[in-house]
């Protein structure tokens, strides 16, 4: 009997040490799984790691200090970290002196790409060693038979793991996004550089990319203007333009604005004002925001919004902002057609739905009236739009409308309609100064082509945060 009990006890023993290898195994293959891998490239060292994400996955560039870039890229829950640590003069702070500390990297044959081949490849045998221990983990060993039962598991536990890593690979591969968003995310001295560096991500892959190997490219292109403190010329052919609205007095909007404007790395050839840059619309807020905002050559338009007024609105024609209220002005070979809120020259400032119906009705006659219909109509209130899109919509005609007046930054297409909601440059005025640091300060810069028939190419959406957050500059090709 004791010799009986013995044996179950030494059993129990085995299985339970047999339980706790296997755990072993398994946090011993996850952490080799997840962790990074540097490879020494012409540019520089290159370091790769998987990161679990929900719901989606994407490509993500750690910048060190200067911020990240970040490609939501398909729908996969799986995050591709690319951090680079390059090698120019120029580098950031701090770089050279970690470069110094690392030595005997394996050798990439070429680039990005080939260092990410050789990362991939290294996940195999800890992918397999993974499957093998939660296999053997779930396993039950019976007297007799553990030997057997062991070998079963361990492959029943491999073959799983491998079919849901190929399902996780398929998914990845069906779901890619040929031209996905690319957002910048870091300190807010850097956005008007990143606004260049951004297109350099898919311009890489210019005729489309297959794989997340193949954005990597850009990615490196970028870390390394980053490095060297350089930014990518803007592109050849395109028209860009500055949207700002409801700055509400808000002086840090102002300039935020004027710093944009004028800024020789963003190059805008214009900018448009959607309204709501006073607060009360009188003369002395007015003058408040010409002194600040300083767009030194750069044209200026603006349409009133609900809380402007006469005042408002005649130092505005003064500073020699070109006003549109139902009529057109050209920037490059774009057409502007604008219509003032109908509240910009009186002292109310609550909508009116029935007088923005009527404003709607009429700056549809006054577009119909144009000899060439305008590629992009401004408006404050979206709701003064919905005419001109309804009709552009039976027409079949391409329309981009610039709005503000709901403090939320927005770029989503209807159709042939293109919106670009300019979110708000100044929160709900200068009373939330050092008081709400969690609302961004909002700005749309859109690039149009050249050509004859011009289109609208991306939206870069500009987020300046508070005190307590990192700006963001979100590339979004249309």
């Amino acid at each position: 009997m004791r010799s009986l009990v013995g044996g179950r006890r030494r059993s129990q023993v085995l299985v339970l040490l047999a339980r706790l290898f296997a755990v072993a195994l398994l946090v011993t293959a996850a952490v080799g799984l997840f962790g990074s891998a540097a490879y020494q490239t012409p540019a520089g060292e290159v370091r790769y790691r998987l990161a679990l994400a929900w719901p989606g996955g994407g490509v993500v560039l750690p910048l060190g200090p200067a911020g990240e870039v970040r490609l939501q890229v398909h729908r996969a829950p799986l995050d591709v970290r690319a951090e680079f640590m390059l090698d120019p003069a120029g580098a950031l702070p701090g770089v050279l002196e970690a470069r110094d500390l690392l030595d005997g990297l394996p050798e990439a044959r070429a680039d990005a790409e080939a260092a990410f081949d050789s990362f991939a490849w290294s996940r195999i045998p800890w992918l397999a060693l993974l499957g093998v221990s939660a296999g053997l983990l779930v396993t039950p060993f019976a007297r007799g038979r553990r030997l057997r039962r062991g070998i079963i598991g361990a492959f029943a536990g491999l073959a799983s793991l491998g079919v849901l890593a190929g399902g996780l690979v398929g998914t990845t591969l069906l779901t890619l996004d040929r031209s996905p968003a690319v957002t910048y995310r870091g300190l807010a001295s850097n956005l008007p550089r990143a606004v260049t560096l951004l297109r350099t991500v898919l311009e890489e892959n210019a005729s489309g990319a297959s794989t997340i190997r193949d954005y990597l490219q850009g990615l490196q292109s970028v870390a390394s203007q980053f490095a060297d403190m350089t930014a990518a010329p803007r592109a050849n052919g395109v028209v860009r333009l500055l949207v700002v609205g409801d700055i509400h007095d808000n002086i840090v909007g102002m300039r935020i604005a004027s710093t944009l404007a004028t800024s020789s790395t963003v190059a805008v050839d214009g900018v448009v004002l959607v309204g709501d840059l006073t607060h009360r619309g009188t003369s002395l807020e007015a003058n408040l925001f010409t002194r600040f905002f300083d767009p030194g050559e750069t044209p200026v338009f603006v349409v009133g919004g609900n809380h402007e007024d006469a005042g408002a609105m005649e130092r505005w024609r003064a500073a020699g902002y070109r006003v549109l209220d139902g009529d057109a002005a050209d920037v490059g070979n774009l057409t502007l057609f604008g219509v003032t809120d109908p509240l910009a020259n009186s002292p109310a400032a609550s909508p009116d739905a029935e007088l923005l119906e009527s404003a709607a009705a009429v700056a549809l006659e006054r577009w119909q009236s144009q000899d060439e219909y305008p590629e992009i109509l401004v408006v404050h209130d979206i709701r003064q739009a919905r005419v001109v899109m309804e009709w552009t919509e039976e027409q079949q005609q391409p329309l981009v409308v610039f709005y503000g007046h709901d403090h939320v930054a927005a770029v989503r297409q209807e159709g042939a309609i293109t919106l670009v909601g300019s979110g708000t440059g100044g929160a709900s005025g200068y009373e939330s100064v050092g008081r709400d640091p969690n609302t961004a300060y909002t700005f749309q810069l859109v690039e149009f082509s050249q050509d004859p028939d011009p289109v609208v190419l991306s939206v870069t959406t500009l987020r300046y945060t508070g005190l307590d957050g990192r700006s963001t500059a979100e590339y979004i090709p249309l």
